[in-house]
């Protein structure tokens, strides 16, 4: 509203200003005149008649020079002393519009000497000494009525603009604040933003942050609770777990005994049951690791990335149906990692493609920048949506049932703490691909060799 009235305001000084131009003229003019009246014979009727102009006028005294600076007519009081002189012709913009807003607020009454040229005769110089008073009067009298009806527009106007903006800016801004504050006191039971209540505009630009913010909130709030569970878990886990392993490890000898066992039958449910107690253990261990704050930090080494695929390959046939492996790794690639990180990854991405069906997995390894990309890709039926959308969080499990949903959520972490990263590259009918990309090292920076798959 201030603005507003500044603007009014600005646009009423010129107004003024012309205002005050047109009455300086025509006082000037009316002092031409009576200057000529004087010019009559003096008579008692002349006299009266140029007095009553003067006085009308508001005009002390008069004097007209022609261009050399002789006084052609002199008349009224030539002893006036004027407190201000004014020089219409040299005046600029600026003082004009400075001087109108001094003589329409002047509060008290002062003589002032105005110089102007000859309304009739330009070659004429004419100067008067007149009351500041009729001036101001005249000036009041002609802009007062645009200054109330500025100010009432300007009041309609700025009271629109405030109602507007706390409609429409203010009070969603406050919502938004506020519920920013409150969330951020209590985000685990703080209530989430309504974005239907922000605005009364559903497409403006504050109500789609608050659609964002009330987005934001409701992810945040579900990763604390998702968090706040896995730290009660961790907690349980890591007191139960040794009373778990505990009770275990009797059924484990008793699966060793079965296995011993002459008849094939117990023989082979031996190794079920040996098999059944190992993934609980299994279990039980990732499950611990995964509630702790995060992996160990990674014991980095040279190692031989065709070998360790190798190895990984032959760990996961122990366990899961055979599979054909096409190792595409150059024979002397080698990488700066975690040696047992990076087999449990692998382990991982193998049993998950094996479980799924898949009869072959290639292997290959090229440079991307400073960064080593290890990529496998299987034969398998691929990731259905649902799976791919959840497939890094933990206990989700990717392919089949009976998993802990641990897998690739540890085998993340673990490539993170690398300072690399685990991608799904592609999926379909035709496979999946996954990338682990590792930071290439000077002691391992070297460019992959073609190698024969084993």
């Amino acid at each position: 509203m201030t603005l507003v009235l500044v603007a009014e305001i600005l646009v009423l000084i010129p107004n003024i200003a012309r205002d005050r131009r047109m009455i300086l003229r025509e006082k000037t003019l009316e002092a031409y005149i009576a200057a000529l009246s004087s010019t009559a014979p003096a008579e008692a009727a002349a006299l009266a008649q140029r007095d009553e102009l003067l006085h009308a006028a508001g005009i002390d005294s008069i004097r007209l020079r022609d261009p050399r600076g002789t006084t052609l007519i002199l008349t009224g009081d030539p002893n006036a002393q004027p407190a201000k002189t004014f020089d219409l012709r040299k005046e600029t913009t600026i003082e004009s519009l400075w001087r109108s807003m001094v003589a329409i607020l002047a509060d008290h009454d002062v003589l002032v000497r105005i110089i102007a040229e000859d309304p009739l005769k330009p070659s004429i110089e004419i100067e008067f000494v007149m009351h500041r008073a009729p001036l101001t009067r005249a000036l009041r009298e002609l802009d007062a009525p645009d200054a109330w009806l500025t100010l009432a527009l300007v009041s309609a106007v700025g009271g629109f603009l405030y109602l507007a903006l706390l409609i429409l800016l203010v009070r969603p801004m406050r919502r938004l604040t506020s519920s920013i504050t409150a969330f951020r006191a209590d985000p685990e039971h703080g209530v989430p933003l309504d974005p239907r209540a922000m605005s009364m505009l559903y497409d403006d630009e504050i109500s789609a942050a608050g659609r964002e913010l009330a987005a934001m909130q409701r992810e945040l709030r579900a990763a604390l609770w998702r968090n706040s569970r896995l730290t009660a878990l961790g907690t349980v886990v890591a007191k139960v777990s040794h009373d778990v392993r505990g009770a275990l490890t009797p059924a484990l000898l008793q699966a060793d005994r079965l296995g011993k066992h002459a008849d094939p039958a117990v023989r082979r449910a031996g190794e079920t049951l040996a098999q059944a107690v190992e993934r609980a253990i299994d279990l039980v261990h990732r499950t611990l690791d995964f509630a702790r704050d995060g992996p160990p930090p990674p014991q980095l080494s040279l190692i031989g990335v065709r070998t360790l695929v190798s190895d990984a390959a032959e760990s996961v046939r122990g366990t899961v149906a055979a599979f054909e492996l096409d190792n595409f790794v150059a024979l002397d690639q080698q990488v700066e990692a975690d040696r047992n990180h990076l087999f449990r990854v692998l382990v991982n991405l193998l049993r998950n493609a094996a479980e799924a069906g898949a009869s072959r997995v290639r292997v290959r390894v090229r440079a991307i920048g400073h960064t080593l990309a290890i990529e496998l890709a299987d034969d398998g039926p691929g990731l259905p949506d649902v799976v791919r959308e959840n497939m890094f969080r933990p206990f989700t499990s990717t392919r089949r049932t009976g998993g802990s949903g641990l897998g690739l959520a540890i085998a993340r972490d673990l490539m993170l703490a690398h300072g690399g990263d685990i991608d799904l590259i592609a999926t379909g009918p035709n496979g999946t691909t996954f990338r682990l990309t590792l930071p290439l090292t000077e002691r391992a920076d070297r460019e992959p060799q073609a190698a024969d798959s084993v």
